[in-house]
């Protein structure tokens, strides 16, 4: 597995996708200290001020059908808020399908990517694109999502290793993305 460690890119999802296509196994990922057009679903620009958050991609092989593919963003926002709930011992929620909220304010978001679907089997990817406002003050959040927003250190006055919280949330989805492997989606549905 590769990992690479950007101070500054485009996207760590554009990056991760270029990697997978060019045959990245299974578990390589990216990670950046900013973001310049980090994205969020539907289009929507993700804000990525240099330092302050997790902006981080992970390439995927998972050997599933390819109808259980959507299923990993729900997977993966499992996983990342229930590694940020063991962190912060405070309550994360999961709007569906991928934004991690407390208290009604967004804390986080998941972008996950696809290889085209009608390419060979063997070559198939996903890129789970993660973004968590981790060291955040108000007035790093544009003025007209300020009272939307929040991050680890408005929640608790404290400063968090994203090197860390990556470690831990890569460790947790791939061993999730073994057991879906052998049991199926059931136990993350329910």
């Amino acid at each position: 597995m590769k990992t690479i460690t950007l101070e500054s890119t485009e996207s760590t999802n554009k990056i991760a996708y270029k990697l997978a296509l060019d045959g990245a196994e299974h578990g390589s990922s990216v990670m950046a200290k900013m973001q310049t057009a980090g994205r969020g679903r539907l289009g929507k620009s993700w804000i990525s001020v240099r330092g302050k958050g997790l902006y981080y991609s992970l390439v995927l092989r998972p050997d599933i059908d390819l109808l259980d593919y959507s299923k990993i963003t729900l997977l993966a926002g499992l996983v990342v808020a229930n590694v940020l709930e063991e962190m912060s011992e405070i309550p994360i929620g999961l709007k569906w399908p991928n934004d991690l909220y407390v208290d009604g304010k967004k804390l986080g978001g998941i972008l996950v990517e696809s290889s085209p679907l009608n390419c060979d089997e063997a070559d198939r990817f996903l890129i789970v694109g993660i973004g968590i406002n981790v060291k955040h003050s108000n007035v790093d959040f544009p003025e007209e999502i300020r009272n939307a927003s929040t991050s680890l250190k408005l929640l608790l006055n404290t400063e968090f290793d994203t090197s860390l919280i990556v470690a831990k949330i890569q460790e947790r989805i791939l061993l999730r993305i073994k057991e879906v492997e052998r049991s199926g989606f059931n136990e993350v549905l329910s």
